[in-house]
């Protein structure tokens, strides 16, 4: 597969072969209305892979994937900054939160800017290993564990 910038990629394997899956991180989407549509194939493997259990996170404008298979209907999340309005009116059943980082809903978390896969990625350490895991991570690779940015999300649970 050719990508932005042409840089090839190479997958071991396709969605249509994942039957069950504990976690999906969805990356962000450049030029967002023609790359959802080129992936709008995607949207039932999602929600089956949710129903199945798996939980699911987003960065950045990998959101709009999530709010095209149902997942943020009835729910809070975030996106980038600049997509933000746009999310709100193509998905008015999703609570957009401006100032947040991160978006914790339980099984679905969404995170803003591009960057912010760093804190979603520490989150995720945080979940699985544990707090101390965390720190230790967040120390190791320079990154601050915002827990502010998280805090109003995860009193919607």
């Amino acid at each position: 597969m050719l990508c932005a910038g042409r840089m090839k990629l190479h997958c071991d394997t396709r969605t249509s072969d994942v039957r069950r899956s504990d976690l999906i991180v969805i990356s962000a989407l450049d030029e967002v209305p023609a790359h959802l549509a080129k992936n709008l194939d995607v949207i039932p493997w999602l929600r089956r892979m949710f129903r199945t259990g798996a939980d699911v996170a987003s960065v950045c404008t990998g959101a709009f994937l999530l709010g095209e298979a149902g997942l943020l209907d009835g729910r809070a999340a975030t996106t980038h900054w600049a997509f933000q309005n746009q999310l709100a009116l193509r998905y008015p059943r999703t609570e957009v939160l401006p100032q947040a980082i991160l978006v914790d809903q339980g099984r679905v978390i969404t995170s803003g800017g591009a960057t912010s896969f760093l804190n979603l990625a520490l989150h995720i350490v945080e979940r699985v290993f544990g707090i101390e895991v965390a720190r230790a991570s967040s120390k190791m690779f320079i990154i601050d564990l915002n827990k502010e940015s998280i805090a109003v999300a995860e009193a919607k649970k």
